[in-house]
């Protein structure tokens, strides 16, 4: 489950990227969450390079990294909201 929402978060900010005015920076951090989660050694997985132990720390990194985008002034504010609300689901 916790794969497949971490999937389901990184397409969703990929979306979001995509119909904001300033797409780079969210779509940017929805490729590396769904990357993130697809190289993890998992049933889910789609290239499995990376240990269970391993992604966990992948995980804290990106989480640091959206919340950081969201502090930053690097999209519109409404984009903003929406990556502090996926940062929360993610975390």
């Amino acid at each position: 489950m916790h794969q497949l929402a971490e999937y389901v978060i990184g397409f969703a900010l990929v979306a979001t990227g995509l119909q904001s005015p300033e797409p780079l920076v969210p779509t940017l951090l929805g490729a590396l969450i769904v990357l993130n989660t697809a190289s993890v050694d998992a049933p889910f997985g789609a290239f499995r390079k990376v240990g269970r132990r391993l992604h966990r720390v992948f995980d804290i990194v990106v989480f640091v990294v959206v919340v950081a985008a969201c502090v930053l002034p690097v999209a519109d504010a409404a984009t903003r909201l929406v990556m502090g609300f996926i940062a929360v689901v993610f975390a």
